[in-house]
């Protein structure tokens, strides 16, 4: 068993020093993984709601995966959740809306050259 699987089992069991210590020696690996997955913006706040989500699932940890194995999963969870709350914000504001509730083109009106329609005569 490695060293940070004994720190979460050991944290699992209330010892806080152990969950403050495996917290800082996993941060680096969870902090890489969601800065590739949902970029440099949001990476931080990812990465704090992963160990919430892994503090509040910690009891349930039986140590049977490595808890490396154990946390990026969280983690990439949490990253799929903030895409989808980024698409969904993106989808409702009304910023990125035209007047009748429609999106903007994305392309600009005079990038867009008339193709001519062929004669019906």
């Amino acid at each position: 068993m490695d060293e940070l699987t004994r720190l979460f089992l050991a944290a699992r069991d209330g010892d806080r020093t152990a969950l403050f210590h495996a917290v800082r020696s996993s941060q680096a690996d969870v902090w890489r993984l969601v800065v590739h997955l949902v970029g440099p913006n949001d990476a931080d706040d990812v990465t704090q709601d992963t160990y919430v989500r892994a503090w509040k699932a910690l009891p349930a940890f039986r140590g049977d995966s490595s808890a490396r194995t154990w946390l990026l999963a969280i983690a990439r969870r949490a990253c799929a959740d903030a895409v989808r709350r980024n698409v969904r914000r993106r989808r409702l504001d009304p910023e990125s809306r035209g007047a009748r509730g429609r999106r903007e083109p994305t392309v600009a009106p005079s990038a867009i050259t008339p193709v001519p329609m062929p004669s019906t005569h």
